[in-house]
C-alpha cells in the first residue's frame, strides 16, 4: 500500500514539474516565431519586463500607448537601477528647488507637468507619476500647442518615434557612463542618414540623440519618421538596448580623428603647485561636416594639431606663459587662449576681470564651424565658419610669449599672405588711441574681416577652406 501511494505521488509530482515546465514554454508568445525582432522580445520576455495577451500573443505590430511605454521605460531604469535608489530617483520633491538651480528645460517641465494627475483607479497611474519624478515623459514647450501629457486620455494615445525617442534618451540619462552625450559634431554626418528630422515639429533633437546613441535606426529611405506611431516590436527593441547597452551601436563617422593630448592643462590640486600641470585625458576631435556644401572639413584637423602642439611648448606654466586649448563639443568650439601666467588666466577665468582691466592681454583664437554665429560674439561669420582673433593694448608680454604660435597659425591659414596680416597686427599693438574700424581682405583666396574695436580689442575672422 505505502508503495502504491509513493508511485501515485511521484506521479503527481512529475505531472506538477512538467505543468510548470510547459507553462514557461508557453511565455514564448505564439506570434513572434520568423519575426524580425523575435530575439529582442525573447530576451526582453525573459527578465519579466513585457507581458503578452491572454490568448499568449504578443501582437509586435500593434501599436504602442504611452502609457504602455512609460510603464515598459520605468521597469527598465528600476531594475538597472536597483530598488533603493529608484524609490530615491522616482519619488516626489520639491520643484521650487529646481527654480533655483536647474537648466531651463528641467525648470519648464515641472512647470508643464505641475498639474499632473492620475485617476486612482487608472493601471498606469504609479508608473507615470514615477516616470515625471524620473523626467521622462514627453515634454516639449516650444511646440504649437505645447507637448504636455496630463489626463488619463492622452497615455491612452499611441505614441510617436519621436515621443519614444524622447522617453528613452531622458531614461539613458541616468546612465550617462554607458551613454554618453553624443558629439554636437555628429548631427551634421547623421542628417545624411536621417533626413526628415531637422524640419520636424516631433522632438527632432531627441529623434538626432536616440540615432546617435544607437536606440533607433532609420528606415531604407534615409528617414526616421518621428511622427510615425512606433509598434510594440520596435519599443521592444529600444528597450532591450537600454538594458544592455553593448546591444546598441552608437554613431561614429567614417572620418579618422585627431587625438588631442594637451587641451584644458591645470594643476595638480593634489599638490597645488602650478608647475606640476597635468593635463585631461586624451580627447578625440572629429573634422566637422558642412552640411549644406556635403563636405568635411578636414583642414580643422591639421589646425587642432597645431594648437595641440603649442600647448604642449610651454612647461613653466607659472613663469613662461600659459595656453589652454579647448574643445566644446556642446557648441563645436575649438579655441586656444594665450595667457602670461596661469595665474593671469584663473583671474580673468574666475573673476571676470578680462581684457584691459587685467594687466596682461588676451589673444584667443575660436574656431567655429557650426551654421551659426559664434554664440559668444556676433564678430562677421563667413558661411558660419570663423576663426576670431581677440587682442588688446596690453600684449607686449603676449608677443614675448606667443608670437611664434601665433605666427604657425596665421602661416597654415594665409601662407605667403602671412606676412601681411601679422603685419597689420604689430601695427594695431603700437596704437595707444583706438576707434572702430572693419577693413574687409582677401589673403590666400580666403576671406578676411579685420575689426579694430574702440576698447583695444582687434578681431579677425578667416574663411575655412
Amino acid at each position: 500500500m505505502k508503495k502504491v501511494m509513493g508511485c501515485c505521488l511521484l506521479f503527481v509530482t512529475l505531472m506538477v514539474f512538467n505543468s510548470v515546465k510547459l507553462s514557461a514554454e508557453e511565455r514564448a508568445f505564439s506570434d513572434i516565431h520568423g519575426h524580425w525582432a523575435e530575439e529582442y522580445i525573447m530576451n526582453l520576455n525573459e527578465y519579466g519586463l513585457i507581458s503578452g495577451y491572454a490568448d499568449n500573443t504578443f501582437r509586435p505590430d500593434n501599436v504602442v500607448t504611452r502609457s504602455e511605454m512609460i510603464c515598459w521605460v520605468t521597469r527598465v531604469i528600476k531594475l538597472k537601477m536597483g530598488e533603493e535608489k529608484y524609490r530615491e530617483s522616482s519619488a516626489p520633491r520639491d520643484t521650487k528647488l529646481y527654480e533655483v538651480s536647474s537648466p531651463i528645460s528641467l525648470k519648464d517641465y515641472f512647470k508643464g507637468y505641475l498639474d499632473l494627475k492620475m485617476p486612482e483607479e487608472y493601471w498606469a497611474k504609479q508608473a507615470i507619476e514615477e516616470g515625471k519624478w524620473l523626467n521622462i515623459l514627453p515634454y516639449d514647450s516650444m511646440s504649437i500647442p505645447q507637448k504636455v501629457y496630463l489626463n488619463r486620455a492622452d497615455y491612452n494615445q499611441p505614441i510617436s518615434r519621436g515621443e519614444a525617442a524622447y522617453c528613452v534618451t531622458r531614461a539613458a540619462e541616468w546612465f550617462r557612463e554607458e551613454f554618453p552625450i553624443p558629439d554636437r559634431v555628429f548631427y551634421s554626418y547623421a542628417s545624411d542618414h536621417i533626413t526628415d528630422v531637422d524640419n520636424c515639429p516631433e522632438f527632432p533633437v531627441q529623434c538626432y540623440v536616440a540615432y546617435l546613441q544607437g536606440f533607433f535606426s532609420g528606415y531604407e529611405d534615409k528617414t526616421f519618421r518621428p511622427e510615425k506611431q512606433i509598434t510594440r516590436a520596435e519599443v521592444a527593441v529600444v528597450l532591450l538596448k537600454l538594458l544592455e547597452p553593448e546591444r546598441a551601436a552608437p554613431f561614429l563617422p567614417n572620418e579618422v580623428p585627431v587625438k588631442l593630448y594637451h587641451m584644458d592643462y591645470r594643476p595638480d590640486y593634489s599638490t597645488m603647485q602650478l608647475n606640476d600641470m597635468i593635463p585631461r585625458p586624451p580627447q578625440l576631435l572629429y573634422p566637422p561636416y558642412y552640411r549644406a556644401e556635403k563636405r568635411v572639413v578636414y583642414e580643422i584637423l591639421d589646425l587642432a594639431r597645431i594648437m595641440d602642439n603649442s600647448a604642449a611648448e610651454l612647461n613653466n606654466y607659472e613663469e613662461g606663459g600659459y595656453r589652454n586649448f579647448n574643445y566644446n563639443n556642446n557648441d563645436g568650439i575649438l579655441s586656444i587662449s594665450f595667457y602670461e601666467s596661469y595665474k593671469t588666466y584663473i583671474k580673468g577665468t574666475y573673476y571676470s576681470e578680462f581684457l584691459e582691466e587685467i594687466d596682461f592681454g588676451r589673444f584667443r583664437i575660436y574656431l567655429g564651424f557650426l551654421k551659426t554665429e559664434h554664440p559668444r560674439n556676433s564678430a562677421i561669420v563667413h558661411g558660419g565658419r570663423i576663426y576670431e582673433f581677440k587682442l588688446n593694448n596690453h600684449w607686449e608680454k603676449l608677443r614675448a610669449y606667443h608670437w611664434d604660435a601665433i605666427v604657425d597659425i596665421c602661416s597654415f591659414l594665409l601662407e605667403e599672405d602671412a606676412e601681411i596680416l601679422l603685419n597689420k597686427i604689430k601695427e594695431f599693438g603700437s596704437k595707444t588711441v583706438f576707434e572702430y574700424r572693419v577693413e574687409h581682405l582677401d589673403l590666400n583666396d580666403r576671406k578676411v574681416s579685420y575689426r579694430e574695436i574702440e576698447n583695444g580689442n582687434l578681431m579677425i575672422a578667416i574663411e575655412v577652406k
